[in-house]
């Protein structure tokens, strides 16, 4: 018996043998492909009881890896997406409107302070309406007849808490600065061209 306790890889290496006597004494072309089989034999002898080393599979066809299968690829962990109120930065000031104004009439200086942080802000509601992306807004104007110098921009899903709105109304929002915005409109008695605008805004129910 060998090292395999098979006895049939024996069998077959003399049945080869005898196949491999036969061609060489009718000297037919048989003889190299029995050999060669004679020797893929001998060495799955030598190697029996050995760890082989896995090889990916590769297609007859195209002469290239197959990939695993679905059970024999590692699963990993899914990560749940952050939601918008997670990704959203903490809530640092809770201030009236007119300070960013004052400081945004110097651009770089309001930048500085304001731009990106999200705080609580009291509004006049002076108009309200959606562009045409589908985006709520409200803005506020400092004085009748001037143009809006104060403009929020709602995120999504504050659909039910606009539909309550109606100009006139004050209103709390938690918002972000989005910084100011040059839009060329001459607000006279307030003496500047600009309005700052707010993102990410969300309605605070009343209490």
């Amino acid at each position: 018996m060998n090292d395999c306790g098979d006895t049939s890889i024996i069998s077959d290496l003399d049945k080869v043998g005898a196949t491999a006597r036969a061609g060489a004494l009718q000297n037919t072309p048989a003889q190299g492909t029995v050999m060669r089989a004679l020797l893929l034999i001998v060495a799955a002898v030598m190697g029996c009881g050995k760890t082989k080393p896995s090889l990916p599979l590769v297609s007859g066809e195209t002469g290239l890896a197959i990939p695993p299968t679905k059970s024999e690829t590692t699963s990993l962990p899914k990560v749940s997406p952050k939601s918008p109120e997670a990704a959203r930065p903490p809530l640092t000031f809770a201030v009236k409107l007119n300070e960013f104004v004052d400081d945004y009439k110097n651009v770089v200086a309001g930048d500085l302070k304001w731009k990106g942080k999200r705080g609580t802000v009291p509004a006049g509601v002076s108009d309200l309406g959606r562009k045409a992306n589908g985006e709520l807004w409200i803005s506020q104007e400092w004085i009748i007849g001037q143009a809006h110098n104060v403009y929020f921009y709602l995120a999504p899903g504050q659909e039910s808490e606009f539909a309550k709105l109606k100009i006139g109304d004050a209103v709390a929002l938690e918002a972000t600065c989005d910084g100011r915005e040059d839009d060329g409109i001459n607000r006279r008695i307030l003496g500047y061209n600009f309005r700052v605008n707010f993102v990410d805004c969300v309605i605070r129910p009343k209490k």
